[in-house]
């Protein structure tokens, strides 16, 4: 049998799982992929992964997916790594930047939007580099490690999870782990007993993370994040989430815009 390739996401919020799938030492021979959300993505469209870490954004595109696992990438309040900063409040906002490492986070910007927070700013795609240009009326979303990195920079910040928890009242889910059609459901088990050992030595993974200068977290704050901002399970309330967004993508389009 030929070794299992899996593809998940170069985020923070990711690091507990490829932590498990690294360390716990149940995963058979495999290889560990480690991308952007757009790339990680990309993978799975093109069949070169088992099982991938999926943004939720791609599921209505992905042809005989299989989600699995009993975690997730989620959010049951402010998650703090998915921010729109602006200099100014929403009402005065004439164009956000959007971020061009996640479709999935620009598509739940633009349900705020329309049923929300009733605005109508223009909607531009970014590239490399466009934090710089976040000033004025034009704001500016933000995902993952760097969204982290620019708090406290701006004089109005919104967190997209915290906004759609106050308006739906329901946890939000950004990414999912979905498998291949036809993979072993006993592959399946240990990919999952994987994660959840991951889940179980959160407090390794942070001295690790600590010890290592990896991020400019503080042990405090990464016990913060890791166990309050995100949130993993993938429980009854996260799938009744995740089914009202996707819901919500087949009924709209992000103009020409694809990212």
């Amino acid at each position: 049998m030929s070794a299992l390739t899996i593809s998940s996401v170069s985020y923070l919020n990711s690091l507990p799982f490829s932590f498990g799938l690294e360390k716990s030492g149940l995963m058979p021979e495999f290889n560990l992929l480690l991308d952007a959300p757009a790339q990680s993505i990309k993978r799975f469209l093109d069949h070169q992964v088992d099982i991938g870490l999926v943004p939720v954004a791609a599921l209505n595109e992905i042809e005989g997916y299989n989600i699995v696992g009993d975690f997730c990438i989620g959010a049951n309040g402010p998650v703090h790594s998915v921010m729109l900063f602006s200099d100014v409040e929403l009402s005065q906002i004439e164009e956000i930047t959007l971020d061009y490492q996640s479709k999935t986070s620009n598509l739940l910007l633009q349900y705020l939007i329309q049923n929300f927070w009733k605005i109508n700013p223009k909607l531009s795609k970014g590239e490399a580099g466009y934090e710089q240009d976040i000033s004025g009326k034009k704001a500016g979303l933000v995902i993952g490690d760097r969204a982290l990195e620019m708090s406290g920079k701006f004089n109005y910040v919104y967190d997209l999870a915290g906004e759609w928890m106050d308006f739906t009242k329901l946890p939000f889910v950004f990414a999912c782990w979905v498998a291949k059609e036809g993979l072993d459901q006993s592959i399946i088990k240990t990919f999952n007993d994987s994660l959840n050992w991951g889940m179980n030595n959160l407090n390794e993974l942070i001295e690790s993370l600590v010890d290592n200068n990896i991020v400019d977290l503080n042990k405090s704050e990464l016990i913060q994040y890791f166990t309050k901002q995100v949130s993993y399970n993938f429980n009854r309330d996260k799938r009744i989430g995740l089914e009202r967004f996707t819901d919500f993508l087949k009924q709209v389009k992000l103009g020409a815009i694809n990212v």
